[in-house]
């Protein structure tokens, strides 16, 4: 778009060549601007003639803008600003989709701490109902406790195959984030099972989120279009020349050469050089009418960068307050876990000793599933908050610097990458379009 805007500044030339076989009938009258009925040179006849002779021409007509008052120059203004919109579009996505990457990786990471604490679960169970067909074989135990241990080992086993069925399906949307839905993923968690090692929340330049960025190239390529349509009111400035021949097959006096071939080619040069101005002002209405509607736009996309801007702040609130609530639930799962596992062991030895029920061993090693679960995802829950953070302060790479603290995760590589592109990008491109209109009293950054 911007090489076809500076193809403007480049002359203009135009050639023809024309041969035609015609009669030479001409009246005196006049035509109003038409293109149907061709253009006629020569004397008035007295009367009309079928004879028709040949007719050449051959012409070159070159023109060139020297100057303009801004009209080209604001239309490579525009292009660069969509270039630079499109641009700001392309690092957007990228972001989103690295940080969809990483929130798919900590989707896989939960499912597989499902299915971890499922699996033992059911090792647990079948200990517990081998030991429980013995003892009813031996007549130590009812039947009724016998079978109750292989119902809940069946419904853990179940248990087990819906989160295995979970993990299988995150893994797939995990590959598919990474831009290969068929490779095997095998995640690794690094540091992301334990809490981070600095969980201060940092207070982020919102001018600077890649959603910022493109709303902010939204202005500047509003503002360009309101130059157009500024510039298109001026007039306009042409150098011309032109060289042409022509031939006839007939006289001056409109009768035809005895010459059947006279008028094949041209043989009757002419050449011109000048300049024009052109304005057209019966437009005036419409030209007045599209710089109303571009300030508009220009008005609207500054309203949406601010909203941007509010956005932007209230998500990073949001998250913050996630983050919180998060730690919080991770600082108390520890305990119900080991008061689960506690009252796992208890309930088994009482089961041993007659003082417990099959029932209260079952809801013990339900309670110390979930505990377990409540406990892993709690954990995972604070990463998740602070990925959430990282996406509304639009910068992965502090969240990926407390992941690479025990090891690289899937998330990581897939996200690594962008950041150092998004970081080479330059500080300078980031600060000209944080400020959309800098230098504008009207700036969206005004007052901000």
């Amino acid at each position: 778009g911007v090489d076809l805007a500076r193809t403007a500044y480049l002359p203009r030339a135009d050639v023809l060549l024309q041969e035609n076989r015609s009669t030479r009938n001409n009246l005196s009258s006049f035509l109003l601007p038409q293109g149907v009925i061709p253009n006629i040179s020569g004397p008035v006849l007295p009367g009309d003639s079928p004879t028709m002779r040949y007719n050449s021409a051959a012409g070159l007509f070159i023109s060139w803008e020297p100057f303009d008052l801004g009209l080209r120059g604001a239309r490579v203004g525009q292009a660069k600003g969509e270039t630079l919109q499109a641009e700001r579009a392309r690092e957007l996505t990228e972001f989103d989709v690295s940080v969809s990457a990483a929130d798919t990786f900590l989707a896989l990471l939960a499912a597989e701490e499902a299915v971890r604490s499922a699996r033992a679960t059911v090792g647990r169970f079948e200990i517990f109902a081998r030991s429980i067909a013995v003892l009813a074989k031996n007549q130590l135990r009812p039947g009724v406790d016998a079978s109750r241990a292989e119902a809940e080992l069946a419904r853990a086993r179940t248990v087990l195959a819906q989160a295995e069925q979970s993990a299988d399906v995150a893994r797939t949307l995990l590959a598919q984030a990474l831009g290969e839905p068929e490779a095997i993923v095998k995640p690794a968690t690094g540091p992301l099972l334990n809490l981070p090692p600095d969980v201060s929340v940092r207070e982020p330049s919102y001018i600077e989120h890649p959603e910022a960025l493109l709303q902010g190239a939204a202005v500047e390529t509003a503002r360009a279009r309101k130059r157009v349509a500024d510039a298109s009111a001026k007039p306009r400035f042409f150098l011309q020349a032109s060289g042409s021949d022509r031939g006839s097959g007939f006289l001056p006096n409109g009768l035809p050469n005895a010459d059947g071939g006279a008028g094949f080619g041209p043989d009757t040069p002419n050449w011109a050089v000048g300049a024009a101005v052109t304005y057209a002002i019966a437009d005036g209405a419409e030209r007045s009418a599209r710089r109303k509607a571009e300030h508009a736009n220009e008005q609207a996309e500054k309203a949406r960068y601010e909203q941007t801007l509010q956005a932007l702040q209230a998500r990073h609130l949001a998250a913050v307050a996630q983050v919180k609530g998060a730690l919080k639930v991770a600082a108390s799962t520890p305990a119900a876990l080991a008061a689960a596992r506690d009252a796992q062991r208890q309930t088994a030895a009482r089961y041993a000793q007659g003082l417990a029920t099959v029932s209260d061993v079952s809801e013990a090693e339900n309670l110390l599933t979930r505990a377990e679960i409540e406990d892993a995802l709690a954990r995972l829950g604070v990463w998740r908050g602070f990925l959430a953070e990282a996406r509304a302060s639009g910068d992965l790479a502090p969240w990926l610097s407390l992941t690479s603290g025990g090891g690289t995760s899937a998330a990581g590589s897939s996200t690594r990458e962008t950041t150092s592109r998004r970081s080479a990008a330059g500080s300078e491109r980031s600060r000209a379009m944080a400020a959309p209109g800098a230098g504008d009293e009207r700036s969206p950054r005004s007052g901000r």
